[in-house]
C-alpha cells in the first residue's frame, strides 16, 4: 500500500468520514495564488470572492494554514491549525489556535487534539502552497473550491509546487474532476469545484 495514501485510510479508519477537507484556492488565471508571498488575495481578488471565501471560513470547523497566511490575517476568533517548523509539538498558542510542526505531527494526532476544543468535522485549508502540497501528498482532500480570477500574474506562487500551468489543468493533473463551474461577477470570476476522480496523483516524496 502505498505509505502516503495509507495516511487517509487510517484516518478515516479512527474517524469514518467524520473530518472532512476542503481546500479553498484563489488563483489568477494563470495559476498563481499570488505575485510573492505576502501578496495577499484581499488586494487582487474580487469583491465576490472575498465575500465567498469569508462565509466559507465563517462555516468552518477549523482552517488549517501556514505561519505566513496566519500571520497575514492575524484573528484570534477563528480557529486554526497553524503549520510552523518552529513549533514543538501540539503548541496551543490560544484556545483557537494551534501550531503544529507538521514534518513530526501527523494529521491523526491534529485532529484528535483540536477535537478536544472543537469539533473537527468541516476543515478548511487555506494554503499557502506547502500546505497544499502536504494535504495532496496524503490525499486528504475531499474537495477542492476553487476561484479562478480574470488576472495573470506571469510569475508567482503557484498553487502546488511541483505542477504549473492553467487551474483547471493543474486539477485534473492532480487526479481531480470539476463538479460544477458558475460566474460569480460580470467581469468574469469563476467559482469552479472539483472532486477526486477516483486516482489522485500522490507524490509521497513531497515534504513541508
Amino acid at each position: 500500500m502505498n505509505p502516503a495514501a495509507s495516511v487517509s485510510e487510517r484516518l478515516h479508519t479512527m474517524n469514518p468520514r467524520t473530518t472532512r477537507f476542503e481546500l479553498l484556492v484563489v488563483a489568477s488565471a494563470d495559476g498563481f495564488i499570488g505575485r510573492r508571498s505576502g501578496h495577499n488575495p484581499s488586494s487582487w481578488a474580487s469583491p465576490e470572492e472575498q465575500h465567498h471565501f469569508l462565509a466559507s471560513v465563517d462555516r468552518a470547523d477549523w482552517s488549517f494554514m501556514g505561519r505566513r497566511t496566519d500571520e497575514e490575517a492575524p484573528r484570534e476568533d477563528r480557529r486554526r491549525v497553524i503549520f510552523s517548523t518552529s513549533a514543538s509539538g501540539l503548541d496551543w498558542c490560544s484556545p483557537t489556535r494551534l501550531r503544529v510542526d507538521p514534518r513530526s505531527t501527523g494529521i491523526e494526532a491534529m485532529i484528535e487534539a483540536i477535537g478536544t476544543r472543537h469539533p473537527a468535522r468541516n476543515c478548511l485549508v487555506l494554503g499557502g502552497t506547502r500546505v497544499h502540497d502536504w494535504f495532496l501528498a496524503r490525499a486528504l482532500i475531499d474537495r477542492v473550491v476553487l476561484t479562478i480570477e480574470p488576472v495573470r500574474f506571469g510569475s508567482g506562487m503557484p498553487i502546488v509546487s511541483n505542477i504549473g500551468g492553467e487551474p483547471d489543468a493543474v486539477m485534473r493533473r492532480l487526479g481531480f474532476r470539476r463538479t460544477d463551474s458558475r460566474k460569480l461577477n460580470a467581469g468574469g470570476t469563476r467559482l469552479e469545484t472539483f472532486e477526486p476522480a477516483g486516482s489522485q496523483r500522490i507524490d509521497p516524496d513531497r515534504s513541508y
